[in-house]
């Protein structure tokens, strides 16, 4: 029995500080949601309401809209995970579950094996969001950065003031009398999406690194199939070792599958029905009925990360043109990268799974098939027979997981911000 608290100690953290861990529920916790979304709420509404005072231009819609679909981006994660927080829990206690069915040091070896690559990635990304967040915070006062590290006497005292580049409109407020605390808002509240990026994305790749392990305990429970020796295939206890590894390796195999990150967002009586069938051992005919039950919400997420990143595109493009680096293009730079290293990680992750599962494929190839008996045979062949069918992973409906994948989408956010910039000459 592992603790999941200590094997996953700084995960729980992420997760406690968003109040999405699932293990804790309280009034507390629900009052922590409630003013996460207050704050990532109004200050969306405050940069909206811009509209209504400002001039209409389309560089001004653009600098807005750049920045409200950046922040409804946490919204829309934030919500998806607090209406599937029992599917996280359920999640949790399978992972502790397969654990505990392992048979050997060599597969628990693997197991840790993954799970310290998980750890890996979550201790480097808070690191990464770590920077982000002070990047972010000092960012309106770069002037006075620049001017102490390289003074220039011709800069006067208006341009050394610090400025917050994101448009905003509080009507009841002096915005320069109380600038700081329109700052403090903007930073809190990019801070709240930070945290919950990183939590929950971090909780993400810990499952997919799960799933390559268990991928990987199928392929090794296969391999013992050749740990048998050739003598002893044609005896009935060989026959009967041969058929059990068969048996725990397409069992592994299945339970692997079950923690499919697209399944995170599947209903739990649809994941409960599902995986106690034959063909949830092939997942190309269970990710589609996961995927159908969340398909919107992948939909929304897709295209408001291309919309935003095109966006930033544009105004960092424009940023160079003029030739003046300051706090709205690190601001733009940081929001852009956001978006290339969470959409580079997702599908990176989801090609791994997909090797990972071709690799069971490969090791049942690899078997001395020919020299079993021929009711062994008939077992290897219909594995053989369903790995020649790929495995692809659609996500949101609209384009396969994969490093493709993500190239597809780099490509069409650098087309739209060429459409942009040309549409705005």
């Amino acid at each position: 029995m592992i603790d999941l608290k200590s094997r996953f100690s700084l995960n729980r953290i992420l997760l406690l500080a968003i109040g999405m861990w699932p293990y804790t529920k309280s009034k507390l916790v629900q009052f922590q949601s409630t003013v996460y979304y207050g704050i990532l709420g109004s200050f969306i509404m405050f940069q909206l309401t811009a509209f209504t005072t400002s001039e209409y231009d389309l560089h001004l819609i653009i600098e807005i809209l750049s920045s409200t679909s950046f922040f409804s981006n946490f919204i829309i994660t934030l919500t998806t995970f607090l209406l599937n927080i029992d599917i996280v829990k359920y999640l949790l206690e399978l992972i502790q579950c397969t654990h505990d069915e392992l048979r050997d040091e060599g597969e628990i070896a693997i197991i840790e094996k993954y799970w310290k690559i998980g750890k890996f990635y979550t201790q480097g990304l808070t690191c990464i969001g770590i920077f982000c967040v002070t990047s972010f915070i000092l960012s309106p006062y770069l002037p006075y950065v620049i001017d102490i590290v390289f003074p220039i006497n011709t800069v006067n005292e208006s341009q050394l003031r610090p400025s917050l580049e994101i448009v905003t409109e509080y009507f009841f407020f002096d915005q320069k009398k109380y600038f700081y605390l329109i700052v403090l808002h903007a930073n809190v509240s990019f801070c709240i999406g930070i945290l919950v990026s990183i939590g929950t994305g971090t909780l993400l790749i810990v499952y997919m690194q799960h799933v390559c392990g268990m991928l990987k305990i199928a392929s090794y429970r296969i391999d013992q199939i050749m740990a048998i020796g050739i003598k002893q295939m044609s005896t009935a206890k060989g026959a009967s070792l041969i058929h059990k590894s068969i048996f725990y390796a397409v069992d592994m195999h299945r339970k692997a599958l079950k923690y499919d990150i697209l399944k995170i967002y599947a209903p739990l009586k649809i994941l409960s029905k599902y995986c106690a069938t034959v063909n949830s051992i092939f997942p190309h005919r269970t990710i589609k009925v996961f995927i159908s039950a969340f398909n919107i919400t992948f939909l929304i997420l897709i295209l408001d990360g291309l919309f935003y990143a095109s966006l930033h595109l544009y105004l960092i493009f424009q940023e160079l043109l003029t030739g003046h680096i300051g706090e709205k293009m690190i601001q733009s730079f940081i929001m852009l990268n956001y978006y290339y290293m969470y959409t580079f990680l997702a599908n990176d992750m989801v090609q791994k799974i997909m090797d990972h599962n071709n690799d069971v494929f490969v090791a049942v190839y690899n078997v001395k098939w020919y020299l079993a008996p021929l009711h062994i045979q008939k077992l290897i062949l219909f594995l053989l027979q369903r790995g020649t069918k790929a495995v692809h992973i659609y996500i949101g409906g609209l384009f396969m997981g994969s490093l493709e994948g993500f190239a597809t989408l780099a490509s069409a956010s650098m087309s739209y911000f060429t459409f942009i910039y040309y549409a705005n000459q």
